[in-house]
């Protein structure tokens, strides 16, 4: 079966994940923490994408503990929901994105 996922995070310094992922039109919105400003504002018309700006993350572990609490406070996703995350390590090297988690928000 398919897993059903509430919403789709990307930790994107450029926005270039995002960008991919709204290409594709998935049902599941796509939830875009950057601490760019320029990056933030540039996402504000890709389908689908809604970007939060946020404190520069160091670790795979803050980027998602950061969704799960942005994604149930925008109202998102709430308890039980799937949210699948992604990230590029080392942070802050465009087209870096190579870690994908898969978080349950309890």
């Amino acid at each position: 079966s398919i897993l059903p996922v509430a919403v789709l995070v990307n930790y994107s310094e450029s926005g270039s994940s995002s960008l991919r992922a709204a290409r594709e039109r998935p049902v599941a919105p796509i939830l875009n923490l950057t601490p760019n400003l320029s990056t933030a504002r540039r996402l504000s018309v890709a389908w689908g994408v809604h970007s939060v700006v946020n404190d520069r993350l160091r670790q795979v572990d803050e980027v998602c503990s950061t969704a799960l609490e942005i994604a149930q406070a925008q109202g998102m996703a709430e308890r039980g929901d799937t949210l699948v995350i992604t990230a590029g390590v080392p942070f802050g090297q465009p087209g870096s994105t190579n870690s994908l988690r898969i978080e349950t928000l309890i």
